[in-house]
């Protein structure tokens, strides 16, 4: 995300999102990266902060190099009751997969705390967008973490499942888990997720 404000003559242009992808507009050294990356590996959610002197160009289409200001660190803690549900639910043959819009390190570490099997078999959104339709069948059968996916991916994601013959069920609470949500067997929204997803899903 990006707001443009002006404060007295001076106008600022400020950006927080991804590393991987902001990083690419507001360089990163190596060992901002390294710093960056051991943050994720422990489960922790990262965003850059970073400015820029682009004071006209509109927001979405800034290709002046910015500047790194800094980091926003998120704890990732699971509820309450997760490790149970996902021992319990594995252990009566259901498949788990992850699918989130999060680096590729932090899902692997929360998956891992939670029990998930397979939580070394990852993939991320821009590795799908390169597969051909028989390799990503056969590549998403095979994975159980996607990260960095964009919400038409996690939609279709789902809509492989269900092809494959599998009762499919999603439970999300973004307005980019609207439309796997509503493509699931099984939508499962959070009550305090948006208003979107509880109003398409099966059950909140």
């Amino acid at each position: 995300s990006g707001v443009r404000v002006k404060i007295g003559s001076t106008v600022t242009t400020v950006f927080v999102g991804a590393p991987e992808f902001l990083g690419g507009l507001a360089p990163l050294t190596k060992t901002q990266k390294q710093r960056i990356a051991e943050l994720a590996a422990s489960g922790q959610r990262v965003l850059l902060v970073a400015s820029f002197d682009d004071t006209t160009s509109n927001l979405k289409k800034i290709k002046k190099t910015g500047t790194s200001l800094g980091i926003i660190i998120l704890s990732n803690e699971l509820r309450s009751g997760v490790t149970k549900t996902v021992s319990y639910l594995q252990q009566n043959d259901v498949s788990i997969r992850v699918i989130s819009g999060d680096s590729p390190d932090t899902v692997r570490a929360v998956a891992q705390r939670a029990g998930i099997k397979g939580a070394d078999r990852i993939i991320t959104g821009a590795e799908l967008a390169k597969l051909s339709k028989t390799a990503w069948n056969r590549t998403v059968e095979a994975t159980t973490i996607f990260a960095r996916v964009l919400p038409e991916q996690k939609e279709r994601l789902i809509d492989t499942f269900i092809k494959k013959g599998n009762f499919t069920g999603m439970v999300g609470d973004g307005v980019n888990d609207a439309l796997a949500l509503k493509k699931a067997n099984l939508g499962v929204a959070m009550y305090s997720g948006a208003v979107a997803t509880r109003r398409i899903a099966d059950i909140v």
